[in-house]
């Protein structure tokens, strides 16, 4: 692609979009159950396995209830909405511009009814953006990064399996 040549330029394409899949359900008693038996028998877990050991073990029983209290309200927080704009520069999101310097790659993912576009870092250990797209404008989308960056194939990681099955 010429950059030279402004007949090329794309128009800038904007969105905006929950910072969560937008089709996800409220939790339900039945979530709050299963969460609160997998803690109990974390719970049970640890004092078998730090039986001999009492410090131990009232540590790790401490560490279980702060986890069941920060799940507990992190479920309960309501989500934002985010403003996007994707164009020559880069993807801006809140005002905050990423070049396509800071990627290696993207890769787009359904999740329920909505999709993901998913930005690979150049970072080694970085974490890679996710950000939930509008079907209506997702092929711009998509076309727009292709041109600066390869897409590739990005499954769902364990973590994500876990947060859609418990419905978060």
């Amino acid at each position: 692609m010429d950059r030279g040549d402004s007949s090329k330029a794309t128009e800038p394409i904007n969105w905006s979009a929950s910072e969560v899949a937008i089709n996800v359900q409220p939790k339900g008693r039945r979530n709050i159950l299963i969460i609160g038996l997998v803690f109990v028998v974390l719970d049970v877990f640890l004092f078998v396995v730090n039986w001999i050991g009492l410090l131990t073990l009232v540590s790790s029983a401490a560490l279980v209830v702060a986890m069941v209290v920060a799940v507990n309200y992190m479920s309960k927080v309501p989500t934002r909405q985010s403003s996007y704009q994707l164009d020559e520069r880069g993807l801006t999101i809140n005002d905050k511009l990423h070049q396509y310097s800071e990627f290696r790659a993207f890769g787009v993912r359904r999740r329920g009814s909505v999709w993901q576009l998913v930005l690979i870092p150049n970072q080694r250990f970085g974490v890679e953006t996710v950000v939930y797209i509008d079907a209506e404008k997702g092929e711009a989308i998509v076309d727009t990064l292709a041109e600066h960056l390869p897409m590739e194939d990005i499954p769902e990681s364990g973590v994500e399996k876990a947060i859609n099955r418990l419905n978060f």
